[in-house]
């Protein structure tokens, strides 16, 4: 599986912006590391969510509950 990076999700985010408008940058970056972080968690040599849908889910979750971007 892989997984996007932190520079991944800000240049995701200012495209995003760039074309829909809003407010850009990073709020809370170690919050944001946090929330890319957790598709990668694991135990036992399994991911703790079982496919990239979950995984999206959950970066996007974290990242959105917390707001970490602007």
């Amino acid at each position: 599986m892989q997984f996007l990076e932190l520079d991944d999700v800000i240049e995701i985010h200012a495209g995003q912006i760039s074309n829909y408008g809003g407010s850009g940058g990073v709020r809370d970056l170690r919050l944001l590391e946090s929330a890319v972080a957790q598709a990668e968690a694991g135990f036992g040599g399994q991911f703790l969510h079982a496919d990239v849908l979950r995984n999206g889910y959950c970066v996007l979750i974290s990242s959105g509950d917390e707001s970490s971007l602007y």
